[in-house]
């Protein structure tokens, strides 16, 4: 490795011979759930206004069914749930069968805990950092692919906790929807740009946000479908690591 030369004499200095290695990648998953999206759109619609009616003075629950157990369970029981839960359970599988080497020769659809909320806001609404550090994989269906959509961005892990600064020198763009921040050698962060029908699995620590529109529309409406993933715990109510995300929920 040569010494680096800055302008300043007293600047120079000579890192000793060597080479980077990169461990611990960060596998985030995507992929496409096809489906009629018109009638699972009229459905948030319909259960989110049962939500505003039920809690009006919560004004967080005026955009999820994240608060209300009772409307999760009349989710549940829509007719093309099961389809959706089983396709994101299998999924489940996969991804910590090939990413983290995990047995799941033992594992049934039953075993698999999933919890979904149903969401519906404006590009007017932001949701500031957060994860979801209960469950084991946590993911986002998107009901629309438009492109007022504000893009979910994901923080480097590893940067989050070396530095509470992060700065961003270069911005490359993947042409599939992902694009990357990197600030050095290494990403930032990225964000992704979501089709309709498309779905992203990440692991539930990677921190996350969705940033509010810098031209805000409020006549856009904002459909996805949240949910998180175990087999190691029952994900029952809203204690699992998520509550807090929606508490910063903020369209101030």
């Amino acid at each position: 490795m040569k010494p680096i030369q800055i302008n300043k004499p007293e600047n120079l200095y000579a890192p000793a011979k060597g080479e980077f290695k990169y461990f611990f990648p960060t596998p985030v998953f995507r992929g496409v759930f096809e489906h009629d999206y018109i009638r699972i759109r009229d459905d948030i619609d319909r259960l989110i206004e049962k939500s505003r009616q039920r809690h009006g003075a919560n004004r967080e629950a005026n955009y999820t069914t994240y608060f209300d157990p009772d409307l999760r369970q009349e989710t549940n029981e829509l007719s093309w749930f099961k389809d959706f839960a089983d396709c994101m359970k299998d999924t489940y599988v996969q991804f910590i069968r090939t990413q983290y080497n995990h047995d799941t020769s033992y594992l049934k659809r039953s075993d698999i805990h999933f919890f979904a909320w149903l969401n519906k806001y404006t590009n007017e609404h932001q949701h500031n950092v957060h994860d979801h550090t209960e469950s084991l994989i946590s993911g986002t269906f998107y009901l629309d692919g438009s492109p007022n959509r504000m893009p979910i961005h994901f923080l480097n892990p590893g940067h989050n906790v070396i530095f509470s600064h992060r700065p961003v020198n270069e911005t490359v763009d993947h042409q599939d929807g992902f694009k990357t921040m990197a600030g050095g050698s290494t990403e930032t962060s990225f964000e992704f740009h979501a089709q309709e029908g498309d779905f992203l699995l990440w692991p539930s620590y990677l921190l996350h946000y969705v940033p509010r529109s810098v031209e805000p529309d409020p006549d856009y409406m904002r459909y996805s479908i949240s949910f998180n993933l175990a087999h190691n715990k029952p994900l029952q109510d809203t204690e699992h690591g998520t509550e807090l995300a929606y508490g910063f929920l903020d369209n101030d």
